[in-house]
């Protein structure tokens, strides 16, 4: 969905892990800051960028809760053991029925509300998870294992300006964003909920 509201609407590489993020789309969003003299970057770019990156911390997360590698993630998926959540699925499916009506700024302003929740969340698991010997994590918060939930622990910088100058060149109003943030926020409960019923 990032990429498709960052303008790359042909970019579908079968794998994120070693995808090469495709060049920036020239967009208004992407402006010289007159007064500071820095550039802002269009945020759903930015975001891309992070996913690609993170998917080979992902890899290594999922291999560190014993999963090896991405093709036994795919067989897991396809196994007769696992069901695809309904549940689960709203929160991906409602990011891309935004990404493909081109809701932009709906996206920005659901990433600038949703994005340090999640951070927060991250924070605090990593702190969970390397502070107590029998999750596996030897290194504590160093550990390779955690690398995919600390890099989103991390805040974003210029997470709220980057997602105003998407609001700004739509032209949205509050009341056009407020449904739209609302629903993302309750279908990732629901994802998370769904995930918790099935442990």
């Amino acid at each position: 969905s990032f990429a498709f509201l960052a303008g790359h609407k042909s970019f579908s590489p079968a794998t994120l892990a070693g995808a090469k993020v495709p060049d920036p789309v020239k967009s208004s969003a992407s402006f010289k800051d007159e007064s500071s003299d820095t550039t802002t970057t269009d945020l759903f770019q930015f975001l891309l960028g992070g996913e690609v990156y993170a998917a080979p911390l992902l890899l290594a997360y999922a291999k560190s809760v014993g999963l090896l590698d991405e093709a036994s993630l795919q067989r897991t998926s396809n196994s007769d053991q696992y069901h695809i959540s309904a549940k689960a699925q709203a929160y991906p499916s409602y990011w891309a029925r935004l990404a493909l009506s081109g809701q932009r700024a709906a996206g920005a302003a659901a990433c600038a509300v949703n994005f340090p929740a999640w951070g927060d969340m991250c924070r605090r698991l990593s702190e969970a998870l390397s502070s107590n010997d029998k999750y596996g994590y030897t290194d504590g918060a160093d550990d390779e294992g955690l690398a995919f939930i600390n890099f989103f622990a991390s805040p974003i910088e210029d997470l709220d300006l980057m997602a105003a100058t998407i609001i700004e060149e739509e032209g949205s109003s509050y009341e056009e964003l407020v449904e739209p943030v609302r629903l993302l926020q309750e279908y990732e409960i629901m994802f998370w909920d769904a995930i918790f019923e099935q442990v």
